[in-house]
């Protein structure tokens, strides 16, 4: 405590404040058409979403498209179909720990660092304090954390569904349901030579990290109703079967030792002034079928 007296004239820094402090807009705008006659019945809409959030770096933006339409055909017969598409980015690397560990924790940091920039306020946020970082269990300046950790997250979905219905007679009718979903989502990191990430596994330079995934669903179920009632009794029994099958494919790349001072667009834009990592890329793919019956009564 002997050089306590240095630190009553340097304003403290509120850390939280400057990393969760921000003040964030919201823009939503909708638009739907809801129409149709006697025998047909449909619904649209669209939906553009933009929300900032209160930590620095971070927002979020999503395009929602969204169609349903009901049909009966004729007396026996209806049909039915829907469609929904959503494109979305989510910028921002949040305030858990990621898969780096708690290292890469902004709320981590902002907690626990030093509530001011120097003995004499004079520390640069570029500046790595190795002796405090070392004595703090690898503290960082969190403001200079968030602007070294870029993520960004995309993510197109496409959803079909349809069915129809038809009905013998008023005690026996048939159900078919199908639907396909269609996803991909994509996500770009950069982690600067500040980084815990980046001095522990990139020898102190930039790193990239790329996951891209393609996935889809394919389902169709198929059921036969029997139902018979009178005014003093009823008797119900279905039969039915489904089909569900399930595809993802994932692809990842690591790639090091980016120049120091190159920014996430250029890294990102121009992979080749990295290094691929042993190992990478690698591709992961995942199937699964299920065949299934069932009745009830």
């Amino acid at each position: 405590f002997e050089n306590i007296e240095r630190y009553k004239n340097i304003e403290a820094v509120d850390w939280q404040d400057e990393i969760f402090g921000r003040t964030a807009k919201l823009q939503t705008h909708n638009i739907s058409v809801t129409g149709g006659t006697k025998a047909t019945s449909f619904n649209a809409s669209y939906s553009n979403n933009s929300q900032e959030g209160i930590m620095i770096g971070s927002k979020f933006k999503r395009q929602l498209l969204n169609f349903k339409m009901d049909h009966d055909a004729n007396t026996k017969l209806k049909i039915g179909l829907g469609v929904r598409y959503t494109a979305q980015e989510i910028d921002g690397a949040g305030s858990s720990p990621s898969a780096a560990g708690s290292t890469s924790s902004l709320l981590r940091h902002a907690i626990k660092n030093r509530p001011y920039n120097g003995p004499d306020g004079e520390l640069e946020p570029d500046v790595i304090d190795d002796e405090y970082f070392v004595a703090s269990d690898g503290v960082f300046n969190p403001l200079r954390l968030a602007q070294s950790q870029y993520r960004k997250r995309y993510l197109n979905n496409l959803n079909l569904n349809g069915y129809f219905l038809y009905r013998f007679n008023k005690d026996l009718s048939f159900r078919s349901t199908a639907g396909a979903n269609f996803s991909n989502p994509k996500t770009n990191s950069f982690d600067d030579f500040y980084t815990a990430n980046a001095r522990s596994n990139g020898a102190g330079q930039p790193i990239v990290t790329l996951r891209n995934s393609n996935n889809y669903s394919l389902n169709n179920s198929n059921v036969l109703n029997l139902e018979i009632a009178d005014e003093a009794n009823s008797f119900n029994i279905l039969l039915g079967q489904e089909i569900y099958n399930l595809r993802s494919e994932t692809r990842s790349d690591l790639l090091k030792y980016f120049p120091i001072g190159i920014t996430p667009e250029k890294a990102l834009n121009q992979l080749n002034l990295g290094t691929s990592s042993p190992q990478y890329p690698s591709t992961y793919t995942n199937e699964s079928k299920l065949l299934s019956f069932f009745t009830g009564a």
